[in-house]
């Protein structure tokens, strides 16, 4: 009796382990994702598309691009970004309620440095890698396409943040022109719809340098 008991215990006791096991191996890899392999996309050509939209010149990023006829450009300082956005400049910088302010998309454009890289084609170089440890934390990096957008070098990636036990994402476009320098395209607000305009404002995108 006491031996049935004591098996039945340790049972238990394995079957447990395993089902913790299988349940930290799950949460891990959601929590830190398996990096894919990076892929390679086509060559984006400006569309009929953007035939109507509004000129814009930056000289502080040296680019000129296109942006909708309805949309609003609001750039603070010579070295902040460069925002285009589809709602009042009144609400930029208030916080997001994805219910309320679904469908405000903001596109963020800034000059592609990073502190230890000499161009953007080492910012690049970096996030090829899939993961990177730092004195703060670990980024881990998934889902990088390369591709071309009117023959210029482009970079997509998307990454896993974890700094002092807290988590953020990031999905981000690089845009190289060629010479160690280029653009950074962020989708803020309602991400989903305005990371679906990054492609067609980036296609309209020329290096004035």
């Amino acid at each position: 009796m006491r031996k049935g008991l004591v098996f039945k215990l340790v049972l238990i006791t394995v079957a447990i382990a395993i089902v913790s096991i299988i349940v930290g191996y799950i949460y891990y890899f959601q929590l830190f994702p398996f990096p894919s392999k990076i892929e390679t996309g086509p060559n984006i050509q400006e569309s009929l598309i953007t035939e109507d939209w509004k000129f814009y010149e930056d000289k502080d990023l040296n680019i000129s691009l296109k942006y909708p006829q309805d949309w609003f450009v609001n750039k603070r300082s010579s070295t902040s970004p460069l925002y285009i956005h589809n709602y009042t400049p009144f609400n930029l910088g208030l916080p997001f309620d994805p219910i309320q302010d679904r469908g405000q998309y903001l596109v963020a454009i800034s000059r592609a440095t990073a502190p230890g890289s000499k161009s953007a084609d080492d910012i690049v170089n970096i996030m090829k890698k899939p993961v990177v440890l730092d004195a703060n934390g670990t980024t881990y990096y998934f889902n990088q396409k390369t591709f071309k957008v009117n023959d210029y070098r482009a970079f997509y990636v998307e990454s896993s943040i974890y700094r002092d036990q807290s988590k953020g994402s990031n999905q981000r476009t690089y845009l190289l022109d060629g010479k160690g320098g280029g653009v950074i395209f962020t989708a803020g607000r309602d991400k989903e719809g305005a990371q679906l305009f990054i492609n067609d404002i980036m296609s309209t995108v020329k290096f004035t340098k």
